[in-house]
């Protein structure tokens, strides 16, 4: 994404709050184009997944 981003000029990306959450918001001569939400997913150990 960043890479097709690059080629772009006068395009820049920030993090921002929006809803009460840090999102990537994406503007195009400071308009915003896009919101980007990344939720990690949890991470699950061994212990998580029980007896075998």
């Amino acid at each position: 994404m960043l890479t097709l981003l690059r080629a772009q000029p006068q395009t820049t990306v920030d993090t921002r709050p929006v809803n009460g959450r840090t999102r990537l918001v994406l503007r195009h001569r400071a308009r915003v184009g896009a919101v980007i939400t990344l939720d990690p997913a949890p991470v699950r150990t061994r212990d998580d997944e029980g007896p075998a």
